[in-house]
């Protein structure tokens, strides 16, 4: 009698094949950090925007609002997320 052939069936190599989406070629995934650097752009630009708004229409005044901590807070946030950004950009693209 002749030995009995079974099927064996492939594991997906990733989540998306898992999925059922199809791929050509070789993933590319960004990493973590450029997520957290583009969402520090973003919050550091709207911050910006809110200290220079500030300096066109001041609102009530405040006990140091001559310092204008949005305007310095926002270019903080948004030079930390270049920081974050740049980098994982430039490691993305190396990749492929």
């Amino acid at each position: 009698m002749p030995a009995k052939k079974t099927k064996i069936k492939k594991t997906p190599a990733s989540p998306v094949e898992s999925a059922g989406i199809r791929t050509k070629g070789k993933e590319k995934m960004l990493s973590i950090w450029f997520f957290v650097g583009l969402m520090l752009t973003v919050i550091g630009v709207i911050v910006t925007g809110t200290g220079i708004n500030y300096i066109f229409h001041p609102q009530n005044a405040t006990r140091l609002a001559e310092l204008n901590p949005n305007l310095w807070w926002g270019v903080i946030i948004l030079v930390a997320g270049f920081l974050f950004l740049v980098p994982a950009w430039k490691q993305h693209n190396k990749q492929s």
